[in-house]
């Protein structure tokens, strides 16, 4: 095995996820990073292996010297250490020899480092930035002075506990003491398995004797049990906090006034409201002392009863997760908000029947589940502003399509990718109590950009055909609604569409031959896919034809043998591209083929999801 494999990395994803990537060999020069020697899996000897160290780390000089290093990312696997750079666009794979050498070399300039597992930092002398995830440790025991006190230009922590055997946690004196030694910090997140908590006067000590710029994490603050110094003649620089804790003054002994005076100075919040339900009054405190807030997140927090939701003169976007005890009349409320652009709302009930309403002209992006969209009408419905939206449907709902209320098409858009109007009629399906929605209220959103479809929904082709700035959709390929071979030909000749992400509902066996054809969509991401013979061909065939397309499958990671063995080995796979991406790593075409198994055990996981990618640069 060569003990170093250097890598380019893509871009693709904007969920950060780690992706199988198949490049064109003739087109390898790329503005997402320096191109690489392929993987050559047929090098086993001695020799070959001795080579390819003097070409890596052994090289430093000539080779290590002439890269940027300032952010990277480690991970560690199966004993090889995984070294990316900034924007995953080059990524080595160390032995723990080579990994040794290249950090003595290179450490001196890191400024930004993010860890999977935590290892030793005291070589890193210059970090600004340092990321970690705990696998094995609690956060108490890397906020010690022995590890802290090489840190002295941190300016921002992050640290991440993965395993609930960690128990709950407890920042005190000591662990603030610690804290305070890093002079320059000034974001700090701790995100325990289990909330920690945190002592009023230890908060504050983080808060204005270390003058945080953001504060994050786990965290449930105690109120105090005496009273403490006001606060409010302390400069306060604080713009971004995330914590838990109760806004009930008869727990706050006069100190609730010095607390919320904090929050003068946030432009995020994220708050969990604990020790009892937060009451109108709560609310119309929080908002009174939120006069720069602009993003506010309330997580697991259940409200009493509240006629009106008080919110924030100045805030643009809320945001609810895991939230109890809201009625519809409070969705209104908030959705009729002048100044508010973005709203999303996840595992949070609205109590009472629904009636629909016009949402505010300020809004652009809207993401409610637990509320069916096929009812919501006003959200949509001659909407001029609405860019983003996701979709829920959360009943079994007949929408059988009439003369009166079935969209027409009769002038179909001009561009040479758009169906003509017999290719629609062909597409006309039946689309009742399968899962496929066609609400015409749509057609009057026409700036609409991004479409998500929820769970196992689908929205009619005639409706997504007429929404002429779509850029972006999610969709569901439904195994109980027949012709979704056309529905996939369909979307790819939009005029408009650009990312088109298709997950299939178990195996959709029907087939249709379809000449490939030039498309508006550049980039395809398949999921749940099965690798059916005729449609890896068709796909493959578009690919060949476009060449900006980029085409994405998700393969799970311990089921990836016959995929990409599938994809690999398939007729028209295009010969041209003679290396392919794997997670990363760039390997030869030709030597996956024949020596499947011995490369992809020099393929290390860094990531739980990944993709098997197709693209040219």
């Amino acid at each position: 095995m060569n003990r170093e494999i250097k890598t380019k990395q893509n871009s693709l994803s904007s969920s950060g996820l780690n992706e199988m990537c198949v490049v064109d060999n003739k087109m390898q020069a790329s503005a997402v990073g320096n191109v690489t020697e392929p993987l050559k899996v047929g090098q086993t000897t001695e020799e070959s292996n001795i080579a390819a160290e003097r070409t890596s780390v052994d090289n430093s000089s000539s080779k290590w010297l002439a890269k940027n290093y300032a952010t990277l990312k480690i991970d560690e696997s199966e004993g090889y250490f995984i070294v990316r750079t900034a924007n995953e666009c080059e990524r080595y794979l160390l032995t723990a020899d080579d990994f040794q050498a290249f950090l003595l070399s290179q450490a001196p300039k890191v400024r930004q480092l993010t860890l999977n597992p935590l290892m030793d930092v005291e070589i890193f002398q210059n970090l600004q930035v340092l990321k970690c995830t705990l696998r094995y440790k609690r956060i108490e025991e890397v906020l010690q002075p022995k590890i802290l006190e090489n840190l002295n230009h941190l300016e921002r922590l992050e640290l991440k506990e993965i395993n609930m055997e960690c128990g709950a946690g407890l920042i005190d004196k000591q662990i603030v003491e610690n804290l305070e030694k890093l002079r320059n910090l000034k974001h700090l997140n701790l995100d325990y398995f289990f909330a920690a908590k945190i002592e009023y006067k230890y908060f504050l000590k983080l808060i204005l004797g270390m003058e945080l710029e953001s504060l994050e994490g786990n965290l449930e603050l105690e109120p105090p049990t005496m009273e403490l110094l006001r606060v409010e003649n302390k400069e306060i620089h604080l713009r971004k906090l995330q914590i838990a804790s109760s806004l009930d003054k008869s727990k706050w002994l006069e100190n609730l006034s010095g607390f919320l005076n904090v929050f003068t100075t946030l432009t995020h919040l994220q708050l969990k409201i604990i020790g009892g339900m937060a009451s109108e009054e709560d609310l119309s405190t929080l908002a009174s002392a939120c006069v720069n807030l602009k993003n506010l997140q309330f997580n697991g927090t259940t409200f009493e009863n509240l006629n009106k939701f008080p919110l924030p003169p100045a805030v643009q976007e809320i945001h609810l997760k895991w939230c109890r005890g809201l009625t519809q009349a409070n969705l209104r409320q908030i959705l009729s908000e002048n100044n508010l652009h973005e709203f999303s709302s996840s595992n949070t009930k609205f109590e009472g029947n629904f009636q629909n309403f016009q949402i505010s002209s300020s809004l652009h992006t809207l993401k409610i589940d637990r509320l069916d969209m096929c009812d919501f009408h006003g959200a949509y419905a001659d909407n001029q502003n609405l860019q983003h939206l996701t979709w829920y449907h959360c009943r079994h709902c007949s929408l059988e399509r009439s003369a009166a209320n079935k969209p027409r098409i009769t002038s179909p858009p001009s561009q040479a990718s758009c169906l003509e109007s017999e290719e629609l009629e062909d597409l006309d399906y039946n689309e009742t109590s399968n899962g496929v929605i066609s609400v015409t209220q749509l057609i009057s959103c026409p700036n609409l950009t991004t479409l998500d479809m929820g769970y196992k929904n689908q929205m009619s082709l005639d409706i997504l055909l007429r929404l002429q700035h779509l850029r972006k959709l999610n969709t569901w390929i439904m195994d109980t609604t027949t012709r979704q071979w056309s529905y996939i030909i369909g979307l790819l000749k939009h005029p408009s569409l650009e990312e088109l992400t298709l997950s299939f509902v178990r195996t959709i066996n029907e087939t249709s031959y379809t000449a490939p054809f030039v498309t508006n969509v550049t980039h395809i991401k398949l999921q749940d896919f099965n690798f059916n013979d005729n449609w890896l061909a068709f796909f493959l065939e578009l690919f060949a034809e476009n060449r900006k397309l980029k085409l994405q499958f998700y393969v799970p990671p311990l089921a990836f043998v016959k995929p990409l063995r599938s994809l690999i080995n398939h007729r028209k796979f295009p010969r041209d591209l003679q290396t392919i991406e794997i997670y990363g790593f760039t390997v030869d075409c030709n030597e996956l083929r024949s020596n499947f198994y011995p490369t992809m055990k020099k393929v290390k996981y860094v990531e739980p999801m990944n993709y098997v990618s197709l693209f040219r640069v």
